[in-house]
């Protein structure tokens, strides 16, 4: 799920391998603004779950991620096809599903562009 669907997602989005965390601090993946990799520069935490699981369970536990980091960054959950964006809070931001897209996914993808703030 994560290398074959998350990972080629993000890069195509612009992130690279220096931003891009897998299995940090049991968190499936971490991007960060910038370097060093450290909870400071976190922008978001990404919770994946199989296809047969539905996405918006994992948001309690990106949740609790971010709570063990102490930092307050928006939260993925996806299963690899659906893709729901949530401020830290647990207000949806931004919601796609691949396979059948629609108006409002346009605002994800604007979300999870890399923009390196330096």
């Amino acid at each position: 799920m994560i290398a074959h669907l998350v990972v080629p997602l993000l890069k195509s989005l612009g992130w690279t391998t220096e931003y891009v965390a897998i299995k940090w601090k049991n968190a499936d993946i971490v991007l960060f603004r910038k370097l060093p990799r450290i909870p400071e520069n976190i922008v978001l935490i990404i919770e994946a779950k199989g296809i047969d699981t539905a996405a918006e369970s994992a948001f309690g536990q990106a949740r609790v991620y971010a709570n063990r980091l102490k930092v307050s960054c928006d939260l993925l959950v996806t299963d690899g096809i659906r893709y729901r964006l949530f401020d830290n809070e647990g207000n949806r931001i931004a919601y796609a599903n691949l396979i059948r897209l629609k108006k409002p996914s346009p605002k994800l993808f604007e979300k999870l562009m890399f923009t390196r703030s330096i």
